[in-house]
């Protein structure tokens, strides 16, 4: 795929913002979590697979250029309802959230959600942690109903340091994210429970008109057609099941541990 990233105009640390053009009044702005391995700006340009699919797909839309914006997933969230942001990359769809942003038909993948242990051999049981403003698929929640939910943390690298700090017994935390932090942090994460695959999303201001969500959902369906999208997952090691919009997929298997 073509470079896109030709020209930085600007590069603010605090809000990581990148744009490739030297007409910045064309400019999408794009909101991206800073979540690796789906969507995050390094030193040279853009990475994750979600960014490189959307990227792709922006391209061949033809459209105006591109300005991103690192922000933390929940200033993303607000930034994409306010208009500061067109679109914001990339998360699940549920019925709250379709009452503030616009969701295209076609997912740009999908994502695996799992509970996790510091331990081999650990049962849902005891007490769970999730990251703050997370939408968790309703069969990840109903493997730990009754169970206390004590830890809350704002990003999932905090999330995983409560688990190996004995602050919860359990953290819900998505596959990607983890085979990354498992080697960053230098720890064993233990699977437990069901893996629930969801689609994944570009999310869309509401005012951003529809023909726009339209083009782009024409132009997703090809690249899923083409294989594209699942050459993108296997460069990044990820498994990618094409579920369509509102699709779930539940998988009850013994899985290993993921190991840094």
């Amino acid at each position: 795929m073509k470079k896109w990233l030709y020209l930085f105009i600007a590069v603010f640390v605090a809000a990581g913002c990148v744009c490739r053009t030297a007409s910045p009044v064309l400019a999408m702005q794009v909101c991206i979590s800073g979540r690796v391995p789906y969507e995050y700006v390094t030193e040279s340009g853009y990475a994750g697979v979600s960014m490189e699919i959307f990227a792709e797909i922006h391209q061949r839309m033809g459209e105006e250029e591109l300005c991103l914006s690192q922000v933390p997933w929940n200033r993303g969230l607000r930034s994409v309802e306010e208009g500061l942001c067109e679109v914001l990359l990339s998360g699940v769809w549920d019925e709250e959230r379709e009452k503030r942003w616009s969701f295209p038909k076609q997912p740009i993948g999908s994502i695996a959600w799992q509970f996790f242990a510091r331990e081999p051999g650990v049962a849902l049981k005891g007490s769970w942690g999730g990251v703050r403003g997370f939408s968790y698929p309703s069969a990840l929640y109903l493997q730990v109903e009754g169970l206390r939910r004590d830890v809350d943390a704002p990003t999932q690298e905090s999330l995983v340091e409560k688990l190996i700090n004995g602050r919860t017994d359990l953290v819900a935390i998505e596959l990607g994210s983890a085979q990354i932090l498992a080697k960053e942090l230098g720890v064993t994460l233990y699977p437990v429970g069901k893996r629930i695959y969801v689609p994944l999303f570009a999310f869309f201001n509401k005012n951003v008109p529809q023909s726009v969500i339209d083009h782009f959902d024409e132009v997703t369906s090809r690249l899923w057609d083409e294989g594209f999208i699942a050459r993108v997952y296997e460069k990044y090691g990820l498994i990618r099941p094409h579920l369509a919009s509102r699709d779930i997929l539940i998988m009850d298997e013994e899985y290993p541990p993921v190991t840094p």
